[in-house]
């Protein structure tokens, strides 16, 4: 009896071309699931086609994203102003001219440098509380871009409601 128990421990302890293909196959099997499980996380990842800082999420995971999308990503490096001005004054605006934004939220005052504006004169979005107001005035947006040492101040106001006064000074009236 002794004599048979070692031969099945003999045979326990054989490796058989067959066990090792087996488990060839277990793990083949095992690396492509991984594979598939590594490739479906990454299709779940968001990435921002533009380096920013993110200032607004609209989806959270689990939610159904809408037409705005899952977030608003914005480069607060470089903080512009749109203004809008008249479109009977557009003509006195040009690149390069300097231009003081006050941030009445903040109270602070901070410069800037005109770097373009729109080709389309619509209608004013900005509104006073002014009854006398002329609410259907037809303007133009202009861009002005923040000093680099002001725009830092203000990185964290994206959509403030600031005021403008472009330097005009060189333009003939």
């Amino acid at each position: 009896m002794q004599h048979q128990g070692k031969m099945q421990l003999e045979a326990l302890k054989a490796i058989r071309p067959t066990d090792v293909k087996t488990a060839e196959a277990e793990v083949s099997q095992a690396e492509a699931s991984l594979a598939v499980a590594e490739e479906d996380l990454r299709s779940t990842e968001v990435r921002s086609p533009l380096s920013g800082q993110v200032l607004r999420i609209r989806a959270r995971p689990g939610e159904r994203v809408g037409d705005q999308g899952i977030l608003e990503v914005g480069n607060t490096s470089a903080m512009q102003v749109v203004a809008e001005v008249y479109e009977e004054h557009i003509g006195k605006v040009n690149i390069s001219q300097t231009a003081k934004v006050r941030v009445p939220t903040l109270g602070v005052e901070l410069t800037g440098t005109v770097v373009g504006n729109d080709l389309i004169v619509s209608r004013k979005v900005v509104f006073s509380n002014d009854p006398v107001a002329d609410i259907d005035a037809r303007v133009v947006e202009v861009r002005i871009r923040l000093s680099p040492q002001d725009g830092a101040k203000v990185a964290g106001l994206s959509n403030a409601r600031v005021e403008v006064v472009i330097d005009v000074s060189g333009v003939p009236q």
